[in-house]
């Protein structure tokens, strides 16, 4: 079995391998999401007094999603036209509803129906090969995949007696746990981040992995952990029986080929 595994395309359209695979794993981030993330990183810098698309005005706000998701979804129709089955999970810049984690006041001057709905679902709308795991757990031949992607950073503390999380993570981790439990066969957990604290999520420095996937590898060891978000950390690390792999940053033509049969290898493209 061979799978292709790609992500962080932000918005630039892959070119199809000429090796062949029987399946992708897509570990999100489609779109350009650039002009966003600029303006949410003035507003939790305290640059901005109101919410980043009411201080550049709603309309203006709009464009810039609507920019994400025309990118996004040229890119999943992409992958679509392949021809194979393509097993996916959101990224965290990927405008899926849930991926705040917290309950939103709607009676706040300063909610906003279109950016806080979920429009993952339309990125992915009409592509028949294209299958969202995300919490969900999907069967292709003789393997399950668990998927988990929104994350972009370390979600609460890893400590020695387990994971210390917020009430939106606390529920994400049981769900995710009911599915590892409920796995049969050889398990792939694909998420969008990597585990934390390996050679995989370093940035200048700084460990940028998840939590609840290291806690996930760690306590039910799947036979591989597939990942991305963090652009510069491209490879792979074992930990335990569990060989984890960031796939890199397919804005920049990076991706992996997978091969599992009694063993599993890899082929990274750079």
């Amino acid at each position: 079995m061979k799978f292709y595994a790609i992500g962080d395309l932000h918005g630039v359209p892959p070119k199809k391998p000429k090796e062949d695979f029987d399946a992708v794993l897509c570990t999100g981030d489609l779109g350009d999401f650039e002009k966003i993330r600029e303006l949410i990183f003035k507003e939790h810098s305290g640059e901005f007094k109101e919410p980043w698309y009411d201080e550049i005005g709603r309309d203006k706000a709009e464009e810039l999603i609507d920019h994400t998701i025309k990118t996004a979804r040229k890119v999943i129709k992409k992958i679509n036209s392949w021809g194979k089955p393509v097993l996916i999970v959101p990224g965290n810049v990927d405008l899926y509803g849930d991926r705040f984690l917290k309950e939103v006041n709607k009676q706040s001057p300063y909610y906003w129906d279109y950016y806080f709905k979920d429009h993952f679902k339309d990125i992915t709308k009409g592509c028949k090969r294209v299958f969202n795991l995300e919490l969900q757990r999907g069967v292709f031949k003789e393997f399950t995949i668990i998927g988990y992607g929104m994350s972009s950073g370390p979600e609460g503390v890893l400590t020695e007696k387990g994971l210390v999380l917020e009430a939106g993570y606390q529920q994400i981790v049981q769900r995710l746990e009911a599915q590892m439990k409920m796995a049969k066969g050889r398990v792939i957990l694909l998420s969008h981040n990597v585990p934390n604290e390996t050679k995989l999520d370093l940035v200048k420095g700084e460990h940028l992995g998840s939590n609840i996937v290291r806690y996930l590898v760690e306590k039910y060891q799947p036979s591989l952990c597939v990942a991305g978000h963090i652009h510069e950390g491209q490879g792979k690390q074992m930990i335990g029986k569990t060989l984890c792999v960031n796939a890199g940053h397919g804005a920049d033509g990076q991706s992996v080929f997978i091969t599992i049969n009694d063993k599993i290898e890899t082929r990274f493209v750079k």
